[in-house]
């Protein structure tokens, strides 16, 4: 079984007491105010630093007080109402309450902060309850599993990254794993077309401002009939125990250093119960072979197929037979039981922006050296169950 602990424990298992370790008192800085009470600072050293409980009472966090300390986190109280700038570290989660000014300082100055706030369940009942925010002040969930850096932190001090090179490296597991142990596989699909724009040199023209204006019912007449026969799966399940090379056809996803340099492609992990959720996100990929090889499950259109759609608008448009395919953003979502590496789903969705000639016909036939542009997105899902049949 690949070792995929990408973020096992980094929300679970979370203690704001810290661990079972050497408890000091850290010297306090005379205030130069005899009527501000001297606070008692509390440190818990930890394997990668020290963790700060300010003592109750305390109005302000000083520079002074947190000079020379490496601190993975402060727990602030509620009393506290000034805190100089730059004085906790960026490094440092804030540990704090709702509606306090520590709270207040932590989303507002970008620090990581684990918030203790009141909620009322389904009786109406006040509930406490706790969440991790990122330094984007975003909650770390299901979600939203990291920062836009990919990073996630615990109040212990471990820090996780999530690391496109496991991801894709366990995805391809994940897909050799289920071509070789064949479990029944079923096939479903589905396509959307959006983003329909119509352009001319005349950009004030009426009826070029007509058009885009209906773009969402010329978008309707294209997906009439999406749902028939010509674009479902061939076949569309394999039994149990069946060879499924023919059909399940997924090529390897390769990642390379110059893709990471690039930010060419983005991938993601969340961990729910026993479960792994991967999404792998393309971007700008454009290497060909390795589309087409990736996305190979997905029966092509070939350009007859394309024009009978366009077909649809020939009350309105007569679309030129050539046009340009640009194929980018396109996406890999999986899902797998991480105690077994067993795939439960993975949905492929491939993304094609269609640029077209186009001029009017009937009532829009006085527009020529028209551009039409969309954006197609086939959708195919492919669900595994890995149960065998009972004899």
């Amino acid at each position: 079984m690949l070792c995929f602990a990408l973020m096992a424990g980094s929300l679970s298992g979370c203690s704001l007491l810290g661990s079972d370790t050497e408890e000091t008192t850290a010297p306090y800085i005379e205030s130069v105010s005899e009527l501000v009470n001297k606070p008692t600072v509390k440190l818990e050293k930890l394997d990668k630093g020290e963790k700060m409980v300010v003592e109750a009472g305390t109005k302000a966090i000083t520079a002074d007080m947190l000079e020379g300390k490496t601190l993975i986190s402060i727990e602030i109280p509620e009393s506290v109402n000034q805190i100089d700038n730059e004085a906790i570290s960026k490094d440092t989660i804030i540990i704090c309450h709702d509606n306090t000014f520590a709270a207040d300082y932590a989303s507002e100055n970008g620090y990581w902060y684990y918030l203790t706030y009141i909620e009322l369940d389904e009786n109406n009942h006040e509930v406490e309850k706790q969440a991790l925010y990122s330094n984007e002040n975003k909650p770390i969930s299901e979600a939203y599993p990291a920062n836009s850096m990919g990073i996630l932190k615990t109040l212990d001090g471990e820090v996780f990254a999530q690391d496109e090179g496991i991801i894709v490296n366990y995805f391809n597991g994940l897909v050799k794993k289920a071509r070789a142990d064949r479990p029944y596989i079923a096939y479903s699909r589905n396509y959307s077309v959006d983003d329909i724009k119509f352009e001319a040199a005349d950009e004030n023209n009426a009826s070029v401002k007509l058009l885009n204006s209906s773009a969402k019912q010329l978008r309707n007449l294209i997906l009439k009939g999406a749902k028939t026969s010509e674009f479902m799966p061939v076949p569309e399940h394999v039994e149990y125990g069946a060879d499924s090379s023919s059909s399940f056809t997924i090529g390897e996803l390769l990642y390379t250093e110059a893709m990471a340099r690039e930010e060419t492609v983005s991938c993601y992990c969340t961990e729910l119960d026993v479960l792994y959720r991967l999404t792998i996100n393309l971007g700008n990929y454009n290497d060909v072979e390795m589309l087409n090889s990736v996305f190979g499950c997905i029966p092509k259109h070939d350009m007859a197929v394309i024009n009978q759609e366009f077909d649809k608008l020939s009350s309105y448009l007569e679309i030129d037979d050539n046009f340009d395919i640009v194929t980018k953003d396109c996406s890999i979502f999986a899902e797998s039981d991480r105690t077994s590496d067993c795939v439960s789903t993975i949905r492929l969705s491939k993304v094609s922006y269609i640029t077209a000639k186009a001029h009017g016909v009937g009532a829009f036939e006085g527009l020529s050296d028209m551009t039409v542009t969309l954006k197609f997105t086939d959708t195919y899902t492919i669900g595994f169950d890995w149960t065998a049949p009972i004899e």
